[in-house]
């Protein structure tokens, strides 16, 4: 029962009208992987429209090669897109965290002010964007996969129970 309510929250997220397409206008075009610039216009968009962060900040420790993590949103990708995130230059895995007591269950790292959650249930569109040529994305087919990464910060959206559970902001 938890796998149909989670897919059917996603299927209405997906649905939504803030999209940025990697190279592209819609899915049909999306000719790139997911680009740091990609994130850093999902970033500045929901930073103008103030979104409210979900996360404090987790300040440098004592610990060898640590990282601080800003106050940040959460996005929630497939697992899929690990290697895409990790070849970023600004990427910080969570086992660079300064420290691991604000981590969420499946977290893989964070660029600035975007948590990453990875899923198997996170959506992709199979086989649906530009010919795969030499683009060197990911494909099940002829076309480019194209993999949905949502970003979102507090209160974007609610949930409404099948059951006698109250409402639940997230």
């Amino acid at each position: 029962a938890g796998q149909s309510v989670e897919l059917t929250i996603l299927a209405v997220l997906i649905g939504g009208t803030a999209v940025i397409y990697s190279g592209g206008s819609s899915t049909a075009t999306v000719a790139n992987e997911l680009k740091i610039a990609d994130l850093k216009t999902a970033r500045r968009i929901m930073l103008k429209n103030r979104a409210k962060t979900f996360t404090t900040l987790i300040k440098t420790g004592t610990g060898f090669n640590s990282a601080p993590v800003r106050p940040s949103f959460w996005a929630y990708t497939h697992p899929d897109m690990m290697k895409t995130l990790e070849a970023m230059p600004e990427y910080v895995p969570v086992e660079k965290y300064a420290a691991h007591t604000q981590v969420m269950e499946n977290e893989i790292g964070a660029i600035p002010v975007i948590r990453f959650v990875v899923s198997d249930l996170a959506s992709v569109a199979t086989d649906s964007g530009v010919a795969v040529g030499s683009t060197g994305c990911i494909t099940s087919g002829t076309k480019i996969d194209v993999y949905r990464t949502l970003i979102f910060g507090q209160n974007a959206f609610g949930v409404v129970p099948l059951g006698s559970k109250n409402f639940e902001t997230i």
